[in-house]
């Protein structure tokens, strides 16, 4: 039987590297995505296999989000805004933020740190609410995306995260978009890259056609959206509907 081919991704040595780059013929522009585009595979590769499955995620950042949320609630009322303003702080409320992040509160920029600290102190209930704001936005643009998955469609092996990054940075690489025409510019860069970096050869041109069908939908996963959301865009009913199904797989 003979020896198990390499399917684990190892960053090219120095020898492999300069290689990789003659026979691409990569300006060094080109290179240093390449080089970016593999730096990204390495750090997924290694994180494969550790993550809890999406649904699990996606409860327990719903569990989290109705917590915040309710804080968030809560201290909109005017009771608590009044028992907090009782409360001596001792500058702990200003120690937290930035005088930039006192200009969003305020709406003003402090002349000075100590204007900032007595701005901010004599407005708890407003700080703690900015804070939670903070607190909720990357759980809010998670969720976002997660309504963007449509049923998963992760890379399962090394091989699949590493095709899948060479096809969303193929342009910047060799200057054109990526194709399953054997022996094209695309599956030369995926032929020699796979070498260097370890990974089997082994049935490319299949598999360079299965990641160019699924690529795209990955990529609304694994890409964040390119405008910012705003906190609770979301609603209970459309966070709920985010699907728990099991992933495709993407062999």
């Amino acid at each position: 039987m003979g020896k198990k081919q390499s399917m684990r991704f190892v960053l090219p040595v120095e020898d492999s590297w300069r290689e990789l780059c003659r026979n691409l013929k990569l300006s060094d522009l080109r290179a240093a995505a390449l080089n970016a585009t593999l730096i990204e595979a390495e750090r997924g590769c290694r994180d494969l296999g550790k993550n809890a499955p999406l649904s699990e995620i996606k409860r327990s950042l719903k569990v989290l989000d109705r917590l915040l949320s309710n804080a968030h609630r809560g201290l909109q009322r005017s009771d608590i805004q009044q028992a907090l303003a009782t409360l001596e702080m001792n500058g702990a409320i200003s120690f937290l933020l930035s005088r930039g992040a006192g200009a969003h509160i305020h709406g003003k920029t402090a002349p000075s740190a100590l204007d900032h600290d007595r701005l901010l102190n004599d407005r708890t209930p407003e700080v703690m609410l900015y804070l939670l704001d903070q607190m909720r936005r990357p759980i809010a643009n998670w969720l976002t995306i997660a309504a963007l998955n449509k049923g998963g469609n992760q890379p399962k092996s090394d091989r699949q995260l590493l095709l899948l990054l060479l096809a969303r940075d193929s342009n910047e690489i060799i200057g054109v978009g990526p194709s399953g025409t054997p022996n094209g510019p695309f599956h030369q860069l995926c032929s020699w890259v796979l070498k260097s970096c370890g990974i089997s050869n082994k049935g490319l041109e299949d598999a360079i056609t299965r990641c160019l069908k699924k690529y795209k939908d990955w990529l609304d996963w694994a890409q964040l959206p390119s405008a910012e959301h705003i906190v609770g865009r979301l609603s209970e009913a459309e966070i709920s509907a985010i699907p728990d199904g099991p992933e495709a797989e993407l062999t």
